[in-house]
């Protein structure tokens, strides 16, 4: 089980990982079912959001677009970056469950019926 974090615009990931201003962390893996919360960060700011990267613990992000400059900072962090996703949350979470996510999936952008 491995703690993840996906960059948010509504319930789809994020098309930019500097003006994201919602992120949903939460344990994935295929020994789990998924637990997440989705959290609204006060500002966009992707300095901020590095740190609360690195303050949560998160093994993992997946983002639409991330600059050089922050994949190679959370990579060297030893945080893995599935970065140009694109997708439903539930896709997302499905495929981080599933370790079948890959960089620049392009996933379900429906809901899934529960």
């Amino acid at each position: 089980m491995k703690k993840a974090l996906v960059t948010l615009d509504l319930d789809h990931v994020a098309s930019r990982f500097d003006l994201t201003a919602e992120v949903w962390i939460g344990q994935v893996g295929p020994d789990s079912s998924p637990k997440g919360k989705t959290l609204v960060l006060s500002s966009a700011s992707a300095d901020e959001l590095c740190k609360l990267i690195l303050t949560e613990k998160a093994e993992i992000v997946v983002t639409g677009a991330i600059e050089y400059k922050f994949y190679d900072y959370l990579e060297w962090k030893g945080v893995t970056v599935y970065d140009s996703v694109v997708g439903h949350l539930d896709a997302v979470v499905e495929a981080l469950d599933a370790e079948t996510l890959t960089q620049g999936d392009i996933l379900d952008f429906e809901a899934k019926a529960l």
